[in-house]
């Protein structure tokens, strides 16, 4: 059986954030962002 799990969520109340946000998340920057602050829980899956 399959699942899926959320292990990180942004909310934002407009969508003119959110959109500079996710820009900013597919960028080396923002993957490296990422994969610092995520890094425990990956290491530990």
């Amino acid at each position: 059986m399959f699942y899926e799990e959320i292990i990180y969520y942004e909310a934002y109340r407009n969508e003119k954030d959110a959109r500079a946000r996710e820009r900013f998340l597919k960028t080396g920057w923002g993957r490296n962002y990422l994969k610092k602050n995520l890094k425990n829980f990956l290491d530990y899956t």
